[in-house]
């Protein structure tokens, strides 16, 4: 085997064992299944939602619709089916947005209500999670304007 000499007359390693022990240590990284930003654990599933409120006038009309409004900083509960235990919680975005990384099962997603009881959700909603799957889940609640 050929070796190269550095500047100072020292013997180096061929470039080619240097490629080769590069390469090597790249794959064994990407074989630890390292995930980025977002990326869910192995055998979780990700619950992402969408929380909104409404209605959000008194009066609604085709020329004048009235959609809902997006809730921003709610508690969002996921408990087990029978609500005995809270499983985790997050708690939505400027646009209404949350998202948790879960393991697989059946889940009851409740949002806590609003300063004086409203907006509130008439009723929790029932998700499985499955393992690598993301679910997704949209909940209105009701601002009690009629």
């Amino acid at each position: 085997m050929r070796f190269a000499h550095s500047r100072d007359g020292r013997r180096a390693l061929p470039l080619s064992v240097g490629l080769t022990v590069v390469l090597v240590m790249l794959f064994a990284l990407a074989a630890c299944g390292v995930s980025g930003p977002g990326g869910s654990s192995a055998g979780q599933g990700t619950l992402v939602g969408d929380v909104s409120a409404g209605p959000t006038c008194p009066v609604q009309s085709t020329d004048h619709p009235c959609p809902p409004k997006p809730i921003a900083n709610a508690r969002v509960t996921i408990e087990t089916p029978s609500g005995g235990a809270v499983v985790a919680t997050a708690t939505t975005d400027a646009q209404g947005h949350f998202s948790v990384s879960l393991p697989p099962g059946d889940y009851r997603v409740r949002v806590e209500p609003g300063n004086g009881g409203l907006p509130r959700q008439d009723q929790p909603q029932n998700v499985t999670i499955r393992a690598g799957a993301t679910t997704s889940v949209k909940i209105q609640l009701d601002t009690g304007i009629r």
